[in-house]
């Protein structure tokens, strides 16, 4: 047990080689611990091996089917693998374990369900450009034909959404490589260059419809796409994604734009009508997804905290299996949230 919670505190901490070896050393002492597989499930996620967190999440799901967790890190491992058919039952399988729960405990399965579909939909983003000239068309021809094709071939697509302060920007490429990726990031501006084997892309161009901070604004390549986080120097909602033509003022007011503005979040052609609340919801909350989001609510209230706090936040969330974060450190030394702790309607934790 002692070994579990060592690899619980060093996962906080941002430790993952440590904490995979103290969950690795927990299965030893107890090779029947659902909780401990799924943890170092998480563990092969943060490392990226996903076939190692794919059979550590399965192993938790067949010592304890109801392990709802279990089946959202199996579901990312085989997304990652691309196995996108496995990755959605799997994501449904999990949905299930929830049914009753509110809300917000489903939603990371429905935005990862969402992200399934897009990908068995889709395919590869970028079509076959393999096709030869015809015979016997000269060199010149063919120089001709090319340029023609080059400029008429269809851009790579891209998808985008916003909060008041942020632009989320997704090029939409597998299997990239970051050294084979070129983000710029201008005031008012945008251009991405994807370098492939045999062409160099712009894959997106754009002037912005306001300005942003260069300087908070990040970018990263993730085995489906490139992700642009994008800060924006105004809070406010954008009426696009582009800088419309003959625009005069992109900046209104915050409150008129908290009460009355509608946002716009996807530029590509898709009609997402039926998950548009859904995804707005997520946005406006500025919610990461599954594993990024314990993670996240950790650095932002652990990386300011005292030790006394940081004691309380460990002991809290480590021992009520995630249902409790309490900064309090007088009132959690009191606390055994082992025997208190209660789990989602109609479920119950398993030791």
């Amino acid at each position: 047990m002692e070994s579990k919670q060592f690899g619980n505190a060093l996962f906080v901490d941002e430790q993952f080689n440590e904490a995979l070896a103290a969950y690795s050393k927990s299965l030893e002492e107890n090779d029947m611990d659902a909780d401990t597989f799924s943890k170092r499930a998480a563990v092969y996620l943060k490392l990226t091996k996903w076939e190692e967190a794919r059979s550590d999440a399965d192993h938790a799901i067949a010592l304890d089917v109801a392990l709802s967790i279990a089946y959202l890190r199996k579901g990312i491992a085989c997304f990652e693998l691309e196995r996108y058919e496995e990755a959605k039952d799997t994501f449904l399988c999990g949905q299930q374990t929830l049914s009753g729960a509110p809300d917000e405990y489903q939603l990371p399965f429905l935005t990862w369900i969402r992200k399934c579909d897009t990908e068995i939909q889709d395919g590869d983003v970028f079509p076959d450009n393999s096709a030869k000239s015809e015979t016997g068309a000269t060199s010149k021809e063919a120089a001709i034909s090319s340029k023609k094709d080059a400029a008429v071939a269809p851009r790579v697509r891209h998808e985008w959404y916003q909060s008041n302060s942020q632009v989320t920007v997704s090029i939409l490429q597998k299997k990239l490589q970051p050294e084979q990726v070129s983000v710029d990031v201008g005031v008012k501006e945008v251009r991405v260059i994807i370098r492939l084997a045999n062409e160099t892309i712009v894959a997106f161009d754009q002037k912005l419809f306001d300005e942003v901070v260069e300087s908070e604004s990040t970018w990263k390549v993730l085995g489906t796409k490139v992700e642009i986080k994008l800060k924006k120097k105004n809070n406010y909602i954008w009426q696009q994604l582009e800088e419309m033509p003959n625009q005069l003022s992109s900046h209104l007011p915050d409150t008129l734009c908290e009460t009355k503005a509608a946002p716009q979040p996807y530029s590509s052609k898709r009609d997402w009508g039926q998950i548009d609340k859904q995804i707005q919801k997520e946005l406006e909350n500025e919610k990461p997804e599954g594993e990024e989001a314990l993670q996240k609510l950790f650095q932002d209230i652990y990386g300011k905290a005292d030790d006394e706090t940081r004691k309380a936040m460990n002991k809290s969330f480590q021992t009520s299996g995630g249902t409790v974060l309490s900064t309090n450190w007088k009132e959690v030394a009191q606390k055994d949230y082992e025997k208190e702790r209660t789990a989602p309607p109609g479920m119950e934790f398993k030791s």
